[in-house]
This record gives structure tokens, sequence and C-alpha cells, in this order.
């Protein structure tokens, strides 16, 4: 079971996903961002009432703890603000495979923020997949744009009224 969790959170993210784009055709981000924090807030109070773990800043007094923490909810809210904006102007599908670029950071940044170098053989190979199929799904909307402008364009152009020679 415990094994299970990524592929429980990626089915709840993809559930959280397809509600965020209808939700945002409503919404405002900021109002969304706020939504989000409440519940955050609320999980954490359960989480802390009904678990063996804790809320406890003690250990924030270790400033070099406190600004990985700090730093980490900047880089959430800043991530939290693209993506939603994606959603909102791409939806949530492309929004979310374009996302996917995420596993290439993080043994980056592992690295270079703490020295650990996680990364092998098969990180490798596993980030060149993630990357080819980001790369095939980028290129595939782009060519449908390009398709839905040329369509686009032609429409426009039999709307035009004809100009027949006096």
């Amino acid at each position: 079971m415990i094994y299970s969790l990524p592929i429980i959170a990626a089915i709840l993210w993809g559930i959280c996903y397809a509600l965020i784009e209808a939700g945002l055709k409503n919404i405002s981000i900021p109002t969304l961002m706020f939504m989000f924090g409440t519940s955050t807030l609320f999980a954490a109070i359960l989480f802390h009432n009904f678990s063996a773990e804790k809320i406890n800043f003690v250990p924030l007094v270790d400033t070099k703890l406190l600004i990985i923490c700090l730093g980490a909810m900047i880089a959430s809210a800043l991530a939290n603000i693209a993506i939603y904006q994606s959603v909102k102007i791409f939806g949530a599908t492309y929004s979310a495979f374009g996302e996917v670029l995420y596993p290439i950071f993080v043994p980056i940044f592992i690295w270079l923020l703490f020295g650990n170098n996680n990364i092998n053989l098969s990180t490798i190979i596993g980030g060149i997949i993630i990357i080819s199929g980001v790369y095939v799904m980028i290129y595939g909307q782009m060519s449908n744009e390009s398709e839905r402008d040329i369509k686009l364009s032609e429409i426009e152009l039999s709307q035009q009224p004809k100009i027949e020679n006096i």
C-alpha cells in the first residue's frame, strides 16, 4: 500500500487538474489560491490531530532549515501561479504534460543546492524519455494550433465580401 502512494497522488492530481480547469473558467487565480491555502491549513490541523506527526515550529530556529523552508514556500507559490495560469490559458491536459518535466529538475536542484548526486544511467534514460514525450506533446500542440490558425484564416477569407469587376 505504501508503495502505491505516488500513484494515488498522481490520480488525485489528475482529478485536481480537471476540477481546476473547470473552476478557473469562473473564478480568479487568487481566489483559487486562497481556497487551496485554506484547505491545506485544514488538512494540516487534521493531520496534526489524527497522526503521530505534530505541528512543531521549534526546528525552524535553525536558520538554515528556516531558509530552506521559506525557499520551498516561495518556489511552491510561484509554481502554483505558473501552473494555474497555464491551466487557464492552455487547459489542464497540456499543462499537466508540460509540468511532467519537474522530475528532470529535481536531481539537478538536489545536486546544485545540497551537493547530492542521485543521477545515474537509469535517471538519464528516464529523463531522455520524459523530455522526448514532452517534446512530442508540445510539437503536436503547436501543429494543432497552426492547423487551427490556417482553418480560421480560410474561414475569415471565405466570409469577406467579394469584389467583382465592374
